[in-house]
């Protein structure tokens, strides 16, 4: 008769593979460490690699004893974390600062901080730009009210430019933010929320080597002396978020932009320019030799304080006049309108073939 095998007949290779595939893998260490010295071994292997999501833990007791207990267990083997303020009645991120320090964590590769309040960032800013393996870094803050323009310049700019690996910054600020310096090395990707418009020819000319770019543009105000260098980015990517920009202010971007494969554009903007396909097509076939993808994501175009009163016959006509127009010029066309108060909304998805 066979001997039956146990859990702990299987050999290490297979037993690393089973924890691999754990769906939260803290969970390994929650139930497999401490139990004997073999799996102890196994748990804590360096190539066992870690990516953490506490967001779902309410028990705050519970929180701190994985601050306090298992994060000292895994700081060569996480890779991954994300902490965030949000969903909880107390807060995770100033519970993890109580224990743990992010340069503790020599391997980490991608940290999310989500819903941070600006003293836990300007505390911990230094230990993230120090990390030698961080290749992402997403941050969200809470509330900004209470701090000065120059205060938040300073830390967007140290992040932009001193960080020594990241590759993908991503900054949620929820007001206007400023960056002059030259990016770091390593930054490809960039994402900004919010700036104005004369800030992005300043991001675009000091940032002629990213791959991709997002921004947030507030229009409400313009600066007295328009930046517009001329030069040429290698940007493939430009995700663009308007607050009443026009389309010849955009065109004035993307002049910059030749080896553009994927522009994206979404936001609010009273110039009907913007639903003339037309002219789209004229700009990309000038000026986007490479672009592949063009998309209308959730773009709201004001038509005025008498909106309301357009009847349905016009909407019709108006809605039809914006899909011929984009139906002759491009190709694989995904459309939705909506008229509500004041605003047509449009969701287009196209392509464009030449």
């Amino acid at each position: 008769m066979s001997k039956r095998l146990t859990f702990e007949d299987l050999s290490d290779e297979i037993l690393m593979e089973i924890f691999d595939s754990f769906s939260l893998p803290i969970e390994i260490y929650s139930s497999f460490f401490n139990l004997n010295q073999r799996l102890n071994k196994i748990v804590r292997d360096s190539r066992l690699l870690m990516s953490v999501d506490l967001n779902s833990m309410k028990n705050p007791l519970e929180f701190v004893y994985h601050c306090q207990v298992m994060f000292p267990q895994m700081k060569s083997q996480l890779i991954s974390l994300r902490l965030a303020n949000e969903k909880n009645f107390f807060s995770p991120i100033e519970f993890f600062l109580r224990f743990q320090r992010f340069n503790s964590f020599e391997n980490l590769r991608r940290l999310s901080l989500i819903k941070i309040e600006f003293d836990q960032l300007r505390r911990t800013f230094v230990e993230m730009i120090s990390l030698n393996k961080l290749t992402r870094l997403d941050i969200e803050m809470f509330d900004s009210s209470g701090v000065t323009p120059t205060e938040l310049n300073v830390i967007a700019n140290l992040f932009f430019s001193k960080s020594k690996s990241i590759r993908t910054l991503n900054l949620r600020f929820n007001r206007e933010c400023r960056i002059n310096d030259l990016p770091s090395k390593s930054l490809k990707e960039f994402s900004l929320d919010c700036c104005f418009t004369d800030d992005v020819y300043r991001l675009l000319q000091n940032s002629i080597d990213f791959q991709r770019l997002k921004l947030k543009v507030e229009n409400s105000t313009r600066r007295s002396t328009i930046f517009r260098p001329n030069f040429s980015s290698f940007l493939t990517e430009f995700h663009l978020e308007i607050t009443d920009l026009t389309f010849d202010d955009i065109r004035s971007f993307v002049l910059f932009l030749p080896n553009l494969n994927i522009f994206s554009l979404e936001g609010l903007s009273y110039d009907l320019k913007l639903t003339q396909g037309e002219l789209w097509r004229n700009l990309i076939e000038k000026n986007l030799k490479f672009l592949k993808k063009f998309l209308f994501n959730s773009l709201r175009i004001w038509l005025g304080n008498n909106a309301d009163d357009i009847q349905n016959e016009t909407h019709a006509n108006l809605v039809q006049d914006i899909y011929r127009s984009f139906s002759t010029c491009f190709s694989s066309i995904f459309q939705h309108h909506k008229l509500r108060p004041n605003h047509l909304s449009l969701t287009l998805r196209v392509e464009f073939c030449l």
